[in-house]
């Protein structure tokens, strides 16, 4: 799978569907579990019943899809169905880490390396000639992983990497993850009876970006940063126009149940020639309000909150629900948690 994401963009164009390699893990669970789901309990595995309610809402809209939505279904299935099916795969996470390492910096022989920490290059997006769209996520929530589990030096080498890689929305989710990780190490609880906070803070946000389409920030952003929204934005504001005047103009009906996975990518590419960058306005609109609300519902009642509100932030800014490398690891580490805390649980149990 790392192979494929190293190679991408070197001549060796057809190692990138390793990419995909998971899906060969999908099949090998099926068959060990005979075709049993046995890892989506709503209360133990919260997380993947999350990805379970999407993939299933996906196959309910399968006579509408195009190719995107097929090729989007086929991407988050095979990155979410191995926890889905089962949730006791024995990864050393340490070696996981190494192997991002290692194809990060064997795409890295093929590009130039600069960095500029100044505040213009990060309004501007452009710190590192070294960003890409996945590795600098992997490397964002593996540094929370070792900073929750006390392993410093494995935390301070994905913190490198997240540096090198530098990209705006991880170096801002990180800023807000890692005091929920001190917390958390610490076994506080936080907002233990009241997730329902962080669901109402994604409807608020979209409320947001209606208002931000419609330029009612564009003086308050050139005010205090110098540069226009479009700039600021990377032309986000141009891109999300036409997917909010959409979901404006949509039925009650298409609004409760959604256009089907892919629409919003379909739109956006015909609009403004991108993808959306927004997996918030994704999900509300390709799968409707019903599985926004128990998405963030159930995804927001894991134990340990530090993976889900990192990436939380990611889907503010960018199309993380079909990076299949990323959603494969984000559910490695919840699953890993989610293990070690039942382990722990029994041996204490068993002393009592």
């Amino acid at each position: 799978m790392n192979i494929g994401l190293a190679v991408e963009f070197s001549e060796f164009k057809f190692l990138r569907y390793l990419i995909y390699s998971p899906a060969i893990l999908v099949i090998l669970s099926l068959f060990r579990n005979k075709f049993v789901l046995r890892s989506f309990n709503s209360k133990i595995n919260s997380i993947n019943f999350s990805f379970l309610l999407i993939i299933i809402s996906g196959l309910l809209h399968l006579p509408i899809l195009g190719f995107s939505g097929f090729s989007q279904i086929f991407f988050i299935s095979i990155a979410s169905l191995p926890f889905i099916i089962n949730n006791d795969f024995k990864f050393n996470v340490r070696y996981v880490s190494l192997i991002f390492m290692m194809s990060f910096l064997i795409l890295s022989l093929y590009s130039g390396f600069s960095i500029d920490f100044s505040l213009l290059s990060f309004l501007k997006s452009e710190t590192s000639s070294l960003e890409t769209n996945q590795h600098p996520f992997v490397f964002g929530i593996m540094a929370l992983f070792f900073l929750y589990k006390r392993d410093n030096l494995f935390f301070i080498l994905n913190l490198i990497f997240v540096i090198i890689s530098f990209k705006r929305i991880v170096f801002i989710g990180l800023l807000f993850a890692i005091p929920i990780v001190l917390l958390e190490r610490k076994n506080i609880i936080i907002l233990r009876n009241k997730r329902w906070f962080f669901l109402v803070l994604n409807l608020f946000y979209v409320y947001i970006i209606i208002l931000f389409t419609n330029g009612v920030f564009n003086e308050l952003i050139e005010q205090y940063t110098g540069l226009s929204t479009g700039h600021l934005t990377q032309g986000r504001n141009n891109i999300f126009s036409p997917i909010v005047d959409q979901y404006i103009d949509m039925g009650i009906f298409e609004k409760l149940f959604g256009m089907g996975q892919g629409f919003t990518y379909d739109l956006s590419i015909y609009e403004s020639a991108n993808a959306p960058h927004n997996d918030i306005l994704t999900i509300l609109i390709d799968h409707g309000i019903f599985i926004f609300i128990l998405f963030f519902y159930y995804s927001y009642q894991e134990v340990r909150l530090f993976p889900v509100i990192f990436t939380n932030f990611l889907f503010l800014t960018d199309n993380t629900m079909i990076y299949t490398v990323y959603i494969f690891v984000l559910l490695l580490l919840i699953n890993n948690l989610n293990q070690s805390r039942i382990l722990i649980s029994k041996k204490l149990y068993v002393k009592s």
